[in-house]
């Protein structure tokens, strides 16, 4: 089997497109396709270079700010999207580039323990919710630490509507 390694920097459908025309087999270039144009992270998809949030639980916030670095650095943009965006996924809204539609959900808690339900030591929940809080543009970040954070089992639920009469940007279209 020939095989065409996709250059660097092609879109994921050109990069699919490259690869199957050295595959033999259509199972084989079916399967080739559908791996160079799965998304990086759960929730997440690709539509006109910009990263398509929808439906995100969250998860590892250091994994997320990283993302978050990456994507500040690269100036892609990121549409939350989907009927909600939970956790860590809420961290996207540290982008200048990211936007939102009116009836997606945000998710946010405060930090906890690794252990569902327990609280941090003071100290800890202090420096933890200033961290995190750093990450979401004002008046976001103010109503963080004086509502949200207060809450570490379950989230508080806001809107994207709410979020973009704080001045979170709404997605076109």
């Amino acid at each position: 089997m020939r095989r065409n390694k996709p250059a660097a920097g092609r879109p994921p459908a050109e990069a699919a497109s490259a690869a199957a025309t050295g595959c033999r087999g259509r199972l084989l270039c079916l399967t080739l396709i559908w791996a160079m144009t799965a998304t990086a992270a759960p929730g997440a998809a690709r539509e006109n270079n910009a990263l398509i949030i929808r439906d995100d639980r969250g998860g590892s916030v250091v994994a997320r700010t990283r993302a978050i670095r990456e994507l500040k650095a690269s100036g892609r943009p990121v549409e939350i999207r989907g009927s909600f965006c939970l956790s860590a996924c809420t961290l996207y809204l540290a982008l200048p580039q990211a936007c939102t539609e009116p009836g997606t959900v945000f998710g946010f808690h405060g930090p906890s323990s690794r252990l569902y339900g327990i609280a941090l030591r003071p100290e800890s929940f202090e420096r933890w919710s200033e961290e995190m809080a750093g990450y979401y543009p004002e008046p976001v970040r103010s109503w963080f630490l004086q509502t949200a954070r207060q809450r570490i089992v379950g989230f508080f639920r806001i809107s994207g509507a709410e979020l973009i009469k704080m001045g979170i940007r709404r997605c076109s279209g």
